[in-house]
């Protein structure tokens, strides 16, 4: 993995790579990605406001749940279901997936929070 710190550093524009072990790697917060078996840490000391950011994604998913508990129920009401027209009951359908996509991602990304 080392030999491949200049090609992630080039690609990515970085200052620089560390190629770090798991045990320094959990004394540290960062936001994580993955990528087959590649770990990608961002280090945010100092640099993100982690209560910020965990309170704007617990309102970011309250808000989600919010949207998905009332289109869920307008899905489930047979009244709206039989009597709206077919392209009304698509579209809320297609608001449903995606909010239900904005939830996860966002409790992805809380979760991301290490």
């Amino acid at each position: 993995m080392k030999a491949a710190s200049a090609d992630i550093t080039a690609l990515t524009r970085a200052e620089r790579v560390d190629v770090l072990s798991p045990q320094q790697v959990s004394q540290q917060r960062a936001l994580a990605g993955v990528s087959g078996e590649l770990q990608v840490l961002l280090p945010i000391d100092g640099l993100v406001d982690l209560d910020a950011l965990r309170a704007r994604l617990d309102k970011d998913i309250a808000k989600a749940d919010k949207e998905i508990k009332g289109l869920a129920g307008r899905l489930a009401n047979p009244n709206f279901a039989d009597k709206a027209p077919p392209e009304v009951v698509a579209e809320c359908r297609a608001n449903l997936a995606e909010a239900e996509a904005q939830a996860q991602l966002a409790r992805q990304r809380l979760a991301d929070l290490v």
